[in-house]
């Protein structure tokens, strides 16, 4: 592949759905944008208070990239 093609990828944005289950609740983030899933969770960390933390589960996760 070009060089220039995967700086191109390398540099698209993500948008990611999350369900996190902790305990009884299940936390649901939609159209997350984030380069990684570790930064999608890290920004649903902070939207829930850190309610979600190393015992929560990743229970649903979809990755859409956008151009």
């Amino acid at each position: 592949m070009h060089k220039d093609c995967l700086k191109m990828t390398e540099l698209l944005n993500k948008l990611y759905d999350l369900e996190i289950l902790k305990g009884d609740y299940v936390y649901i983030g939609s159209d997350i944008k984030a380069k990684s899933i570790e930064e999608a969770i890290a920004i649903m960390k902070i939207v829930y208070d850190s309610d979600i933390d190393e015992e929560s589960e990743i229970i649903h996760f979809e990755e859409k990239t956008i151009q």
